[in-house]
Parts: structure tokens; sequence; C-alpha cells
């Protein structure tokens, strides 16, 4: 046992001090030396400047690629604006689509473009309302309040989107402006059997061989401004946009990626990770599991109702295989043992060094373990609770609606996040275009389901307007009730009508409760468990805001000083890395690059591997197609790996070499290091990109997008 913990504790400071390009930087703190070591060619803020040429694109990123607004980004990233335009009879979803004119570019209007403008640091104002004394949730209204204050006033101020986050788990707070672009516009996509070839078969897995890549265009107003969708915009300018290199990538080249990850969680303690392990992701894995069976099942008997919920489906599909990827790692990688050790290595180091500083720490551990114990109890309960809205359009409307009845009586800024005069407009368009993909057939099962599982729980956190829907009643009975009910809901409900709904959100509580509507009715009564949800929520916030810093200055003690980069939390971050493959399990070593033999390799002739007709003639041209040849493969490159560390919201983000040429996509990580958003592996953590030379390739022998690529800035610079 002894020697097996020595070899932990080995094992721990190769993980925590490796050689490998681990981290998430912030433009403000990168280790420039290193990267230049790495082979950048770039100054500082020729690198810092690369920020203007990428943004936040829906649920992903993107990059500007042209002088008049087009966007990269990935397909499953446009999904969403894919899904929206199709229908049964256009089916963009199977076929792909390509504007042949700037007339012929399909609105997403649910789709946003953001572009950071600038970002400070704002931490003594958001603490300065911390005073001595206040409860946890106390702690946790007054810091929402104050992001609250801080954001509307500094859009007010400059009319840009102004967020306010935490870094460090609140040991500092920074305010991100972004000019906000609401008309886009997609320009291209191609077919599901390119831009999903594999599936959720290949989903997360390497080797890959798909095109997971699309064309937006943003839009302003005539004077450059944001503006609402007009056929009157002109394309937005970016103050830069990235030139494509024709060069590729080869085994050992500098590569970095510029994006905006959303999650990780590598400052979590044993605690958490234990958690998540025994309890958490097995119980989020099976609702997840039944929502996809659900929405599979009812696909299967409407071509109508599968296009419809194919952007939900695959979002969950998504969302399931990463949680199946992470529960494996997590156990596999041993992340809890070595999240122990570390835990253990600053105890011994403050114990031996500042016995004041090993007191508090104890403390602060054991304040982590009651934290999670408590959390714990009732995760089941929040988990239903909040994914319910997502999974069940009908109880989203009434949700939005009934919270904005009441919040808009408030004065601004003591109303909920997400419910002041700013955010109106954005609530508004959710609301209207959220109908485009309601089926009350599909939505149903979804509410029953949710109802269902609630009502499985332990009976203290029923509410009480759930246990009423079916009293005493027990097996086939109380399902049998549930049904009744939620049908009932449903046919007294105009909750599914947009025109309906818009003039729901226009009235206030007393005109909304006088309607009578079944579905605001049901709503209303969960409204209070909710309303005590979120109280618990705000008072996990606040303790955390007190414990998480705390661990991370302990961490940086124990560092010595070393400069670490804060969780991943939905802001700009670069990562830096080289181009290499990796080796998964004994004997088995994966090449870093794939190619178009092997798309033609796997194909089946049916969904997900069916290689479109005309991509096989191609493929057969090779005086034609050598022109796109990796010279080391010697065959038309796809995808590649990098050494680089992302997580989900990267998706889409460009992978750019030592001169800052755009040479890939970003769209995945390897299922093996699905864990590395709690710890980041050398030895297994991957990047997976498109090669920037088959997007090229796609966009001109495949679809002819002969404008597209007129736009497109070519350069062979090494």
């Amino acid at each position: 046992m002894k020697k097996f913990l020595i070899f932990s504790l080995i094992l721990f400071s190769f993980t925590l001090f490796s050689i490998a390009d681990e981290g998430m930087w912030l433009l403000n703190q990168l280790p420039f030396q290193k990267m230049k070591e790495k082979g950048l060619k770039l100054n500082l803020n020729e690198v810092k400047s690369l920020k203007d040429a990428v943004c936040i694109i829906d649920g992903g990123t993107g990059e500007f690629i042209s002088k008049d607004g087009l966007v990269l980004t990935n397909h499953h990233v446009a999904f969403g604006a894919i899904q929206f335009n199709s229908t049964a009879k256009t089916d963009y979803i199977t076929k792909g689509f390509l504007a042949k004119s700037r007339s012929e570019e399909l609105r997403a209007p649910d789709t946003k473009c953001l572009v950071l403008k600038d970002f400070e640091d704002v931490t003594s104002e958001v603490k300065s309302v911390i005073k001595e004394g206040m409860t946890p949730e106390s702690i946790g209204r007054a810091i929402e309040d104050k992001v609250k204050e801080i954001e509307t006033r500094e859009h007010n101020k400059s009319g840009l989107k102004c967020t306010v986050v935490p870094m460090f788990g609140g040991l500092n707070y920074y305010l991100f402006r972004y000019l906000e672009i609401k008309d886009v516009r997609l320009v291209y996509a191609p077919p599901r059997s390119i831009g999903n070839y594999g599936g959720e078969i290949d989903n997360w897995m390497w080797p890959r061989h798909t095109g997971d890549f699309s064309v937006f265009r943003v839009y302003v107003g005539k004077d450059g401004k944001p503006a609402p969708y007009s056929k009157d915009n002109i394309p937005y300018t970016p103050k830069k946009f990235l030139k494509i290199s024709t060069n590729g990538v080869k085994k050992g080249d500098y590569v970095m990626i510029l994006g905006y990850p959303g999650t990780t969680m590598r400052y979590e303690t044993s605690y958490q990770i234990k958690y998540a392990i025994e309890s958490k992701y097995g119980f989020r894995l099976r609702v997840f599991k039944d929502m996809i069976d659900i929405l599979e099942r009812e696909g299967k008997l409407n071509p109508e109702i599968k296009i419809r919920v194919a952007a939900k489906l695959k979002m969950l599909q998504n969302v399931y295989k990463n949680n199946q990827g992470m529960l494996e790692g997590l156990k596999k990688n041993r992340v809890y043992e070595t999240k122990l050790n570390l835990e253990k290595a600053i105890s011994k180091f403050y114990e031996k060094n500042d016995e004041k500083k090993y007191i508090k720490y104890e403390k602060l551990m054991k304040n982590f373990k009651e934290l999670t114990a408590e959390i714990g109890k009732k995760y089941k309960y929040y988990f239903l609770m909040s994914i319910m809205n997502f999974g069940s359009d009908l109880m989203n409307f009434a949700n939005k609606i009934y919270n904005y009845s009441i919040e808009k009586g408030k004065p601004d800024l003591k109303r909920k996040p997400g419910y002041l005069t700013k955010d109106i407009p954005d609530l508004k368009r959710s609301l209207m275009f959220m109908g485009r993909n309601y089926n009350p057939i599909v939505d149903k099962k979804m509410t029953i389901y949710f109802l269902t599982e609630i009502s499985n729980l332990s009976e203290d956190v029923v509410p009480a307007p759930i246990k009423e829907i079916y009293g005493d009643k027990k097996g086939k009975e109380k399902e049998k009730a549930i049904e009744s009910f939620v049908e009932n809901m449903y046919k007294n409900s105009r909750l599914g009508d947009e025109k309906e709904r818009m003039e729901m959100f226009n009235m206030n509580k007393d005109e909304l409760m006088k309607m009578g509507d079944a579905g605001i009715s049901f709503f209303s009564k969960l409204y209070p468990y909710y309303e005590n949800l979120r109280s618990d929520f705000l008072g996990f916030s606040g303790k955390l805001s007190q414990l998480q810093p705390e661990y991370i200055k302990a961490i940086m003690d124990y560092k010595r000083g070393e400069v670490i980069y804060p969780d991943a939390n939905r802001t700009l971050r670069l990562t830096y890395g080289t181009v290499r493959g990796y080796s998964p399990r004994d004997a088995v070593w994966y090449k870093y690059i794939t190619t178009l033999t092997g798309v033609m390799e796997k194909d089946r002739g049916k969904v997900p591997f069916n290689v479109p007709e005309k991509l096989k003639e191609l493929y057969k041209d090779k005086k034609l197609i050598k022109k796109y040849y990796d010279p080391v493969v010697n065959d038309v490159p796809v995808d590649f790996l990098a050494d680089t560390d992302i997580t989900g919201g990267n998706s889409g983000s460009p992978v750019l070499d030592r001169y800052g040429n755009l040479v890939g996509i970003a769209f995945d990580g390897n299922y093996e290091s699905m864990s590395s958003d709690y710890l980041f592996s050398d030895k297994l953590t991957r990047t997976i990109s498109v090669d920037i030379r088959y997007f090229l390739f796609i966009l001109n022998e495949f679809s002819n997008a002969k404008d597209i690529s007129r736009e497109l800035t070519l350069t062979d610079e090494k």
C-alpha cells in the first residue's frame, strides 16, 4: 500500500508539472515564451489580434473567413439552423444546402453571433458586496445582484452585450463586452452523409472521417451596427478575417486554437469526483437514454416529426455519449485517486510549512465534503426539475411566460437574470422560434416521462402539485393518472400556438391567470418549488464562492507561484500544442491523420456510413483530386489530431498554424479523453479537427460553391 501511494504521488507530479501543452489560457496570461519555443512565429500583439477573427456562434465557436462576414463553423453547430429551414420536402439535413446568391441565404433567427470587443477585471467591485456574517444564500444573491448591476450599467453605456463571469470559482471576476449580431444567415451546409459521416457510431471516436463544417454569413444595418433581420442589411465587415493555408499540417507541427470552451471542472475536489463517479453520471445517463428513446421512437413513425426533433435528438445523443465517456474515463484514468493524492500532498505541504494554513485547509476540505453530501441528497430532484424544461417545450413556454409576468412588475435590477429589460428581445425571439420544433405528440410523451420520474423520487421531495395528479394511486394506475392529466393539460392549453403564446407573454400575472390556460395553471403551482430550487442553488453558489477560491489558492501555494489557468466558462481562450497521434491501449497506435481513402473504406451504403455517389466519382478521378493531396500520406486529408486542450463550446474553433493561418476546424475530442474536463492527460487528450484542405475539396469539387471560394484568401506561407 505504501509503495502504491508513493507511485501515485510520483504519477501525480508528472500530471501536474507535465511537459504537455495543457491549458485554456486567457489572452492576458498567455505562456508566450513557451508558445515561441514550440514554433509560434507571431508576436504577442499579433496573437491577441486574432480575437477579432473569432466569434461565438450559437452553441459553438466560429471564425471569419472573408471581409464580407462569412463565418466558418461546424455542421453540428449549424444543425439547428439547418433543421429550422428543413421540412420533410426540402430536408436540407439530408441533402445539404448551398445559397447560389446572397438573396438565397436562409435566415437563422435563433442563432446569434457575438464578437468580443474587450474584457476587464471587476473583482473588487463584485466582491465589495460580501460582508461578514452573511449567509451563503445572501452572498449568492448579493453577488448575483451586483453582477446584474454591472452588466446593465455597461450595456447602457456601450450598447454591447456585457457579461460578468467568475474565474477560479470566484477568486476573480471579469467583465466581457461583445458586439451582438442578430441577423445570421445560413450560406452552406454539406449533406449529412459528409457533415455527420459516421453519425453516433463515430461520434467522439478516432479514426474519424467527418466533414463537420458549415458556413454562415452575418449581417448588420447600413450604418454598420447590429440590427434585426432586414433585406436591406449589409454583410458585417470584421476587423480581422483568417487566411486559409493550403499547406495543411504534418506530424509535430505547432498549432493553436482560439475559441469559447464551455465548462471544465479541473479544480473540483476528490469528494466531487467521487460523487460524480458513484451517482451523478449514472443517473444522468439513464435519463438521457430514456429521452433519446422517446424521440427516436416517435421520429420513426412520422418523417415530419423526425425533422422537428432532429436537433434535440442530436444534442441528447451527443451529451449522452460524452457523459458515457466521462464516467468511463474518470474510472480508467483514476481521476479520483489523482485528486485525492493532490489534496494529501497539499495537506502535508502545509503541515510541514505553516500550521495555521494547515488547520484552515483541513477545515476547508471538511466543508467541501459536507457541501457535496448536501447537494447529493437532492441531486436527482434538482436535475429532473431542471431538465424537464428542456425536454418539454410546453413546460418551457409556461416557465418563461409565467416568470416574466411576475418579473416585469419589479424594478429592472430586482428581476431574475434573463428577465431584465435588456434580455427581453432575446426572450421574445426564443418563445417565437422554439415553436418551430414543437410537436404536441412528442412533447406529451416527454412531459409524461418527467412527471413520472419525479413522482418516483422519495416522497419528501416530490412537489405537492405533482402528487395531486395521482393521489394514492400506484403502479399502472398512477401512470394512467399522469397520462390522463397530461392529455387534458395539452388539450386545454394554447401555449403551442405562436400567436397565443406571444399574447400571453405581453400579459401581467393577473391577466395571464384569468385566461385559465391549463399549462400556465400547472406551472404556476410548480413555481414556488422552482423558487425554492433557486434559493438552494444560490446557497450552494454562495458557499462555493467562499470555498473554491481558497482551494485554488492552496493549489497555487503548493505549485509555488506557477501560473495556472482558470476553468473554462464560455469565455475566449487560447490553447496550443502539436499535431500528433496517440496510443489508446496496449499494442494500438493511432496515426495523426485520416484520408479520403478511409472515407471510402467505411462506406456501407446506408446511414451513417453512406458515401454520396458524387464523392465516389470524385475519388476515382485521381488527376482532379491530386491538387488536394497531402504529400506525406499521398491522399486527400480529412481529419487530424493535435494535443491541444479543448472542450464543449470549442466546436467550430479555428485551428491555426504558427503564422495564424487557418489549417483546421476543431469539432471533437477523442473518447478516451472525455474525463479531461476534470484532468488533462498528455498521453490521451486530443483535439479532432477537419483538415482545411478537405473543406476546400468538398466546397470546390463536391458542392461547386465557387461564389464562396472566391471570397476566401488562400496562402502557402510556411
